[in-house]
């Protein structure tokens, strides 16, 4: 039996370029992942809209370790996920593809689950934008990040105009709905004809120094804002990916000083060294 076809018997159909594993098959449609604080080399990640409301811990090398249900919670359409600085986990359903939904939320746990469950969301906290304008689709969102114990997304437009807007979400444990409060936009460019401009998650790094923010066409990397909430405002530098390679690239996390990226095939791509002047393009150009 040729090698391809005996990897594609066995489930391990080739990788694409740049990619060194696959996350487990419980891991459908990857669209969020968190390094875990708690638990010591592992990775919390979801599954996008369609899915029951669970989080899966995985290995650096996707494999399953375990599967929880999170009570108390719904998955209408998850896209991210983030810890902030008190070890609480977020969720954010905050997908909203056409522009229709009026029940976005976040969930949160108030600390990572041990790996024998259960998990458990305390509150569902109902968000709304300020701005919301019922003829522009440019009120998805697939990007959620913690700098500390606050809050913001980044946007995913889809009416072409290459560009996100960062929100940040004030006080989202205050026990009502929250309103988001518009910071900045920001065009990130890429090709129309490619999904170019769409922002598809963000992490930012442990020290808390530089945001990862990942489209898919390119990784651009943000420094500390001297304002301290607008992290678009200062850019270091854009590192291109191979589209044909990374296909559509759902989720983003820092694992130390390098990059997990997966795509939604549960595909996993490392960046070793995103801040490094000699990293310019991935797959390839020192990035590796």
């Amino acid at each position: 039996m040729p090698i391809v076809l005996l990897l594609t018997v066995l489930g391990c159909a080739r990788l694409p370029a740049g990619a060194f594993a696959k996350l487990d098959r419980a891991v459908v449609e990857p669209s969020g992942l968190i390094k875990s604080r708690a638990h010591a080399g592992l990775f919390w990640t979801h599954n996008d809209s369609g899915d029951s409301a669970r989080i899966f811990a995985v290995d650096p090398q996707g494999a399953l370790v375990v599967e929880l249900p999170v009570e108390g919670a719904e998955n209408v359409d998850w896209e991210d996920l983030t810890l902030d600085g008190a070890g609480r986990i977020w969720i954010g359903d905050i997908g909203d593809n056409l522009n229709s939904r009026d029940d976005l939320a976040l969930y949160v746990l108030d600390a990572e689950p041990s790996l024998e469950g259960p998990a458990v969301a305390s509150r569902r906290v109902p968000i709304r934008y300020p701005d919301r304008d019922p003829d522009l689709l440019d009120f998805d969102a697939e990007a959620l990040f913690a700098d500390g114990e606050r809050l913001y997304l980044l946007t995913k437009h889809r009416s072409g105009d290459l560009s996100t807007t960062l929100y940040a979400i004030p006080d989202p444990l205050g026990g009502a709905e929250v309103t988001l409060t518009r910071i900045s936009e920001r065009v990130i460019g890429g090709n129309p004809n490619r999904y170019g401009g769409m922002v598809t998650a963000a992490d930012l790094s442990p020290d808390g120094e530089t945001l990862a923010v990942l489209s898919y066409h390119a990784l651009l990397l943000f420094g500390r804002p001297e304002d301290g909430q607008d992290w678009l405002s200062r850019p270091l530098k854009e590192i291109p990916l191979d589209q044909s390679a990374l296909e559509q690239c759902e989720s983003v996390a820092w694992d130390g000083e390098s990059l997990l990226i997966t795509n939604e095939d549960r595909a996993m791509f490392r960046v070793q060294t995103p801040l490094s002047p000699t990293c310019l393009s991935f797959p390839g150009q020192g990035c590796e």
